[in-house]
């Protein structure tokens, strides 16, 4: 996944940039300034104490360090706090089972929960509205994302390693996430939650297990790039028929993944530098590629192979149009149980029954 490596990496430096443009949310006369780590219970009442409404720094609640495990139990007294300019990591707190104490918080420029083992919902976090980046990980007994209702903006969203994460639900009022991963949560059975999400660059779903469809972000109509792998019950791609527009498109891997008709929407693959890209390899059940037969201009590199039942693909025959303005393929196509050549398009050979 070194792709998704470099994607976070060069999101979060944009993050970064962008922070000193970013408007105060929230008015607050008494900031603690510089950062700070509360890793017990009777440093989180302590701090509270001072009635900071701001931390001009990085927060740390707990520890970054999976081996050091805090005995923090409540957030409660943190009332008066509503936004941290740095990084906030709630983490390695085993008996914290709510976030309520945070019902102030306004903004965080990077949030991430993680490795919280009781914890049961986020309601705490009513009041957010911006965040620069937001982690959500090892969270075992997570379900939905309620709490998260106000949210309007994510730089960069995270969501990994959620047992019993079933949903988006909760993601009401988000429209904006350049990047946005969701991989590794073996219950996550939708993406519903988050239909008003409009604008995204980057979007990563791979290895939840349970996930049929894309339904729930039907509202995403333009994407940079999509990659979609290794989602075992994954079964078709319905919920992105209003995409039309994309760069690199990545499918592979994905077990029982019958039909990529989801995809019917889809007229142009927008031209890029470096060139535009469709993978399609490794995709067990996958049959035809119909769900592409209305691209209308991609210039780029075509890659299909090792579909061990893919043996239509007329679906993409008019990227195969010699002397067209709208398309310049370089196709590599091979190891499934039919593999046309240039040639076998141009005769009218697309498909074998």
């Amino acid at each position: 996944m070194k792709k998704l490596l470099l994607a976070t990496l060069a999101m979060l430096a944009i993050a970064c940039s962008s922070d000193d443009e970013t408007k105060d949310l929230y008015e607050c006369n008494n900031v603690y300034v510089g950062d700070v780590v509360l890793r017990s219970q009777a440093e989180v009442d302590a701090f509270a104490a001072n009635d900071y409404c701001s931390v001009q720094g990085n927060m740390v609640i707990g520890s970054k360090n999976d081996d050091e495990l805090s005995d923090i139990v409540s957030l409660v007294r943190l009332m008066s706090l509503k936004g941290v300019k740095g990084n906030l990591d709630i983490a390695n707190n085993p008996q914290l089972e709510s976030l309520e104490g945070l019902n102030n918080m306004v903004e965080v420029f990077q949030f991430n929960i993680s490795n919280n083992a009781v914890l049961k919902n986020l309601q705490g976090l009513k009041s957010l509205v911006h965040l620069g980046a937001f982690t959500l990980e090892k969270l075992p007994l997570l379900t939905s994302l309620e709490g998260l209702e106000n949210v309007k903006k994510i730089e960069v969203l995270s969501i990994a390693y959620n047992e019993k994460l079933i949903s988006l639900q909760g993601f009401k009022n988000l429209t904006y996430s350049y990047l946005t991963q969701i991989h590794d949560n073996d219950a996550l059975l939708t993406l519903k939650g988050a239909e008003q999400l409009k604008e995204v660059a980057y979007l990563q779903v791979y290895r939840n297990r349970s996930i049929a469809d894309f339904e729930g972000i039907e509202g995403v109509s333009k994407i940079m790039e999509v990659v979609i792998s290794e989602n075992d019950g994954l079964l078709s791609l319905e919920g992105l028929h209003n995409l039309h527009s994309i760069e690199l498109l990545t499918i592979t891997d994905n077990k029982l993944l019958q039909s990529i008709k989801g995809l019917r929407g889809l007229t142009q693959f927008e031209f890029i530098s470096s060139g535009n890209q469709l993978t399609i390899n490794e995709n067990e059940s996958l049959e035809s590629l119909e769900g592409l037969e209305n691209v209308n201009r991609f210039k780029g590199y075509l890659e299909i192979y090792d579909n061990e039942k893919l043996k239509d693909f007329c679906a993409i025959k008019q990227m195969f149009v010699p002397d067209s303005n709208n398309f310049d393929v370089s196709a590599t196509i091979f190891s499934n149980p039919y593999s046309p050549t240039w040639e076998d398009f141009q005769a009218g050979n697309c498909s074998q029954p």
